[in-house]
């Protein structure tokens, strides 16, 4: 937690999250995101909170742990929304929750797939392959939504926090964004 009150301090955009399953009651849980709320409120720095199931590794201490159930995901979802409103961006990775349940996730409160990409793994979960971002675009369509292409930082901090970015790389940010702060262009999604 110093380190994301350092971060704010210094104006420094900044994600974070909590890994669900790993041992913490629904109280701990309210408790992080009450802490993380509190943080964001005094610093304006925190973009998304991650929430993301634990998934458990063959080979490692944690092997036979139980992974968090999809309704737990959702419990966990909704209730960050709650907390979080509409201030912090809340995300989950889409290619860890069992593929028929995405559709339910942004009526949960996430606004966010996350980093995907059609070129590299998921380095922390290798088994679980990225769906297709075309997918993932017709997925969100049939939802309500729409599948935008952003920069790490988050379009709200390109067009309202700007003081989040550092001056000498905001002239090429502004330059590969749109007026809403999205990549322009990104009409060209593929996968």
């Amino acid at each position: 937690l110093r380190v994301l009150e350092e971060a704010g301090k210094l104006k420094i955009a900044f994600t974070t999250g909590i890994l669900l399953g790993i041992g913490e009651n629904w109280k701990e849980f309210i408790d992080s995101l009450l802490v993380l709320r509190e943080i964001y409120r005094k610093f304006k720095h925190i973009q998304e909170v991650i929430i993301q199931p634990f998934i458990a590794k063959i080979g490692t201490p944690m092997e036979k742990y139980p992974q968090p159930s999809i309704l737990d995901l959702i419990k966990a979802i909704a209730i960050s929304r709650i907390i979080l409103d509409d201030e912090i961006n809340i995300q989950t990775p889409p290619n860890l929750p069992e593929k028929q349940a995405l559709s339910i996730l942004p009526f949960c409160g996430i606004n966010d797939w996350g980093g995907i990409s059609p070129a590299t793994l998921d380095y922390i979960n290798p088994e679980k392959p990225w769906p297709k971002i075309c997918d993932l675009k017709n997925l969100s369509f049939g939802c309500g939504f729409v599948l935008r292409e952003r920069l790490p930082i988050y379009p709200e901090y390109v067009t309202k926090k700007s003081e989040f970015i550092p001056e000498n790389i905001k002239s090429r940010v502004l330059s590969v964004v749109d007026e809403e702060g999205y990549v322009r262009g990104d009409d060209n999604l593929v996968g």
